[in-house]
């Protein structure tokens, strides 16, 4: 008797319990597909920007809703694929805005300072 009057408790307590949807910082899949609720794990790597988003570090450069990304053609078939990569994102409508930086042209020494530089201040490339 003792049983059956503390099944349904129980199962209500389950109930209330996992109807609780945990907050998204908290929220975290395994390979599984099974949500648990506990911390996200951190990033391994060091990134400044990590601990203030919830899925991971977003571009840092954004304009609008577009992100910008820094964009070395360099020489050779690299300005014919970049050509072809800006071209995809165009049609595939996505949210990235490319800032082309010249690279191998000239002075190698300029090209690179102003490379690094874009790349720091976009945090894509």
């Amino acid at each position: 008797m003792y049983l059956l009057n503390t099944l349904p408790n129980a199962i209500a307590r389950a109930q209330l319990r996992c109807s609780m949807t945990p907050p998204r910082r908290l929220r975290y899949t395994n390979t599984s597909g099974h949500t648990e609720c506990r911390e996200r794990p951190r990033n391994p790597f060091f990134d400044p920007y990590h601990e203030h988003s919830v899925w991971g570090p977003h571009p840092r450069c954004s304009i609008g809703n577009k992100s910008q990304v820094t964009m070395a053609s360099g020489i050779g078939v690299g300005p014919e694929l970049m050509k072809h990569v800006k071209k995809i994102m165009m049609v595939a409508n996505a949210p990235v805005d490319f800032e082309e930086i010249p690279f191998g042209e000239g002075d190698i020494d300029e090209d690179m300072d102003n490379l690094i530089f874009s790349i720091e201040r976009n945090g894509v490339a």
